[in-house]
């Protein structure tokens, strides 16, 4: 790779403005290696303040396990 570094001011030109419509954001790949269930995946969901996780429950009699939500 080969790069090429310019430093300009923007009363030269546009493209050295200091606006820009470009931006970015972090987005976690959260996964759950092992099964959180009943008591646990009440007590992790209830400390996470973002709602990332959320109970599944596996129908009567069984047990309920942890989830990660999707994020859209």
């Amino acid at each position: 790779m080969e790069l090429v570094c310019e430093k300009g001011i923007g009363k030269t030109h546009a493209k050295w403005s200091p606006v820009c419509t470009a931006y970015y954001r972090n987005l976690p790949d959260i996964r759950i290696v092992e099964p959180i269930v009943d008591e646990e995946a009440t007590e992790l969901k209830a400390i996470c303040p973002m709602g990332v996780f959320d109970i599944e429950d596996l129908g009567k009699g069984k047990k309920k396990i942890a989830v990660v939500k999707d994020g859209g």
